[in-house]
């Protein structure tokens, strides 16, 4: 029941404009996000400052800027 066509951006054949903005079942079906509700779930905040090697972790690698948003 799965539609087994190739994306158009993928296929070697001319295809119609449509073709590249059509969406599939899923995509249209999934409900969006809701923050309100969700709200413990979903996370928009965001970390600034370098990494570092995650298996040796050093000071330097833990300063971080935490921001509330990402804007």
């Amino acid at each position: 029941m799965g539609y087994d066509n190739p994306l158009a951006v993928l296929s070697e054949k001319p295809q119609l404009l449509y073709n590249y903005f059509k969406q599939q079942f899923a995509q249209v079906t999934n409900p969006p996000i809701d923050v309100i509700r969700e709200e413990v779930v979903t996370a928009v905040g965001t970390t600034i400052g370098k990494e570092g090697n995650l298996l040796h972790p050093t000071a330097k690698s833990a300063r971080h800027i935490y921001l509330e948003t990402p804007l």
